[in-house]
């Protein structure tokens, strides 16, 4: 029975329609904000490779990679390093807006909305225990003697820099609230200038570290990922399993 009704579930979400819908947004406001920081012929020059990177996606004609070998041969140092800041940010943008996505459609398989993704939360987990044999006394000892033990890297492993992260950060609040079935006229002119924002501030921000980062650095590096995970994101899921646990009779962690 649950097997068919997991099949029976309803997708709320669209599989990759917002993912496409958010990814030109960011693309289409990126390019917005940077066209008039750059000189006119850089533009132009990253349009049309975006263009020639399509075609050749849709038809494979080997004509358009030289096309783009010869435009890219002919671009001065200057224009490259734009050129490559731009796609820089737009990766990033990509990432983020994937990352978004993943969780619209896991809130929606928590809702019982979705039947494409994977069931891992804490009840399938358990569910799948408790039909292997397993007793409610036996996955709650063994979830109380799980061991975990952070290891911090005496180099740094995160290429982008924490300001870059923070802006991508608010740049995912923006599209989850851009989703939001009850948000108003109002509130989406509000996000839309947010993200423009956001975007240009990313245009102005230097990507790379031009020093090596010091002691002092790697420091705040390091409690900048205790402040996303152990601070915020470990109770969260503590709580998640506490609450699975309570389903089948077992006092919380």
């Amino acid at each position: 029975l649950a097997e068919l009704g997991r099949a029976a579930r309803m997708d709320t979400v669209q599989f990759l329609g917002p993912l496409e819908q958010d990814t030109k947004l960011l693309f289409d406001t990126f390019n917005q904000m940077v066209q008039p920081k750059i000189v006119r012929k850089t533009f132009d020059d990253h349009e049309r490779i975006q263009q020639l990177l399509e075609e050749h996606r849709a038809d494979k004609d080997p004509a358009h990679i030289e096309e783009l070998e010869q435009l890219i041969a002919g671009m001065s140092a200057e224009q490259l390093v734009q050129i490559a800041s731009v796609y820089s940010n737009m990766s990033n943008l990509v990432n983020i807006a994937e990352s978004v996505h993943r969780i619209r459609r896991w809130r929606a398989h928590a809702r019982g909305e979705s039947g494409l993704l994977q069931h891992h939360s804490c009840d399938d987990i358990i569910a799948e225990l408790l039909q292997s044999g397993r007793t409610a006394d036996e996955i709650r000892q063994q979830l109380g003697s799980q061991t975990v033990e952070l290891v911090l890297t005496a180099h740094p492993t995160q290429a982008l820099r924490r300001s870059i992260l923070s802006k991508l950060h608010e740049v995912a609040t923006v599209l989850l609230t851009l989703h939001r079935d009850d948000i108003t006229p109002a509130e989406v002119d509000a996000n839309h200038a947010s993200l423009r924002r956001l975007l240009l501030a990313m245009w102005r921000t230097d990507e790379v570290r031009r020093t090596p980062p010091t002691p002092e650095d790697e420091a705040r590096n390091a409690l900048n990922v205790l402040e996303e995970t152990v601070w915020d994101a470990v109770p969260n899921y503590i709580r998640q399993i506490n609450f699975s646990l309570a389903k089948i009779g077992q006092p919380p962690l």
